[in-house]
């Protein structure tokens, strides 16, 4: 009897082993298979098979459900598979199996900013603020959070802003800055918007703002400085893009400005080296080799200057005014009939591109400028009358009104539009106030109070006209003729190059 019950006593104990080593074995072939299916889905996501990583995974958890790290990995293929919603549950259960999981808690934060969710992205951070026990996982989601709902705030802005909804816009912005003042790229945002508004001096507040939260910060720096050089302050643009130059050596962008703000103040040797290394830099861009050519010509290389031009017709024939400095150098070498004939190819392009925007005002102005290049000076007051209604305070628009004024005989008007020039920059340019000393003297000269005897002569030009007057004045490229009009007197130009001879009578 005892026997037997020792003999039943015994087999219970080995049954109990089998068991136990049984389910041991099975919970080891589970974790097994686990693994196995999530390896597979592990290979299959980082493929861009997101379909087949979601099943695997999914398989995985049927063996193994308990693993964090599982619902992670099914809550990024759900998310790259456009399953937000699913996304989102997995990355929850994941938190909720290991509530010191970072990645799961960044992971569902980005869907909440992404989607404007910002009261859960709020609700969350708390969440995260009890579980994190280390600090500074903490303060980097803090961080996260604030610059991705900064983010997402400015690129909603940009959107309105280039949509034509500025006040939408300037909202979205100003609701960044609110949520993370020391962040760089909302005031740089706003710096551009401000700028592009022409409110340089919003602008500048935003941009040196910026500037001291974060000085290495290179498009701050160029952009302060395209301010100066819309200012025409080409001094202080030259120091900030400078500070530009320091971050990056090879943008051409900063090297071109760089080189126009030195050739505005004519210091050609420095602008030359700037220029040239931009287009060294990027021989493709045409409005570069335009800055060269132009370059060039004001230094007098007008061979260097001519080349440069071809390139750019040979890419572009219609780039705009390019003809008109062809003819100008034409004109100043004599070449009148090849002037008068890329003053009119100038009118050409102008006029076909004003078919689609007639209201463009650089093109009229280059319109307005070319007519008055062939002499139809009538037209070309015209059209800059209509450039200077629309834009009072353009510098080139009264250079070439200037040009015009005295071309026809209106020399006071022309000095009152070059003054109007000087005055519309915040420093004066070498250039224009070059033109107003020429022209006064010009107008000493033209003076007829000088008590001498008034000679008749006979003015014959090249293309066989003559005019018969009285010389009044004379420079050394042209001739004041005053002339009988009917009953009255009036005075005419005439351009010493287009001259044969003059004769008196």
């Amino acid at each position: 009897m005892v026997f037997m019950q020792s003999g039943k006593i015994k087999i219970f104990i080995e049954l109990l082993v089998f068991l136990a080593l049984t389910a041991f074995f099975i919970f080891i072939a589970r974790e097994k298979v686990a693994a196995f299916y999530y390896n597979r889905g592990c290979n299959y996501y980082e493929s861009g098979l997101y379909r087949e990583a979601i099943g695997s995974f999914n398989n995985s958890l049927k063996f193994y459900p308990q693993s964090s790290k599982t619902h992670y990995s099914l809550a990024n293929a759900y998310d790259f598979d456009n399953q937000e919603e699913k996304a989102m549950e997995a990355y929850k259960k994941a938190i909720k199996l290991d509530a010191h999981f970072l990645w799961a808690y960044e992971a569902l934060l980005d869907i909440y900013l992404r989607r404007g969710n910002f009261q859960q992205a709020n609700v969350l951070l708390k969440e995260a603020d009890i579980n994190l026990t280390e600090r500074q996982k903490f303060k980097d989601l803090d961080n996260l959070n604030q610059f991705k709902q900064a983010t997402y705030f400015i690129n909603k802005g940009i959107e309105a802003y280039l949509d034509g909804n500025k006040s939408e816009g300037y909202k979205a912005l100003n609701t960044a800055l609110n949520l993370n003042p020391d962040f760089v790229l909302t005031r740089y945002s706003l710096g551009y918007f401000y700028y592009v508004d022409l409110n340089y001096d919003r602008a500048m507040e935003m941009l040196k703002k910026a500037s001291e939260i974060d000085s290495e910060f290179l498009f701050t720096h160029k952009l302060i400085a395209n301010i100066y050089f819309s200012k025409k302050d080409f001094d202080k643009a030259i120091e900030e893009y400078q500070k530009a130059l320091l971050k990056d050596q090879g943008d051409p962008v900063i090297l071109n400005n760089l080189g126009l703000s030195y050739m505005h103040l004519e210091n050609y040797d420095r602008a030359v080296e700037y220029l040239e290394r931009t287009v060294n830099l990027d021989p493709h861009n045409l409005n570069f080799r335009y800055s060269l050519a132009s370059l060039y010509r004001d230094m007098g290389r007008d061979e260097d200057s001519l080349l440069q031009y071809k390139i750019i017709l040979e890419k572009k024939p219609d780039f705009p005014n390019v003809y008109n400095d062809i003819a100008d150098i034409d004109k100043l070498k004599g070449r009148m009939k090849e002037a008068l004939a890329n003053y009119q190819k100038e009118i050409d392009v102008c006029n076909q591109k004003l078919l689609g925007n007639p209201n463009d005002l650089m093109l009229l102005n280059s319109l307005a400028y070319a007519y008055n290049g062939i002499g139809q000076y009538a037209r070309a007051q015209e059209i800059i009358g209509q450039v200077l209604a629309a834009r009072p305070q353009s510098r080139e628009a009264h250079l070439t009104l200037a040009a015009i004024q005295k071309n026809i005989g209106e020399y006071q008007a022309s000095l009152a539009s070059l003054e109007k020039a000087n005055k519309l920059l915040s420093q004066k340019q070498p250039f224009i106030q070059q033109k107003i000393d020429d022209l006064k003297e010009e107008l000493k000269d033209f003076g007829l109070g000088n008590g001498k005897a008034r000679v008749f002569e006979t003015v014959y030009l090249k293309n066989g006209r003559k005019f018969e007057g009285v010389v009044v004045g004379q420079t050394k490229d042209r001739v004041i003729l005053e002339i009988n009009i009917g009953n009255s007197r009036g005075n005419i130009m005439i351009l010493n190059n287009d001259i044969e001879r003059i004769a008196k009578k």
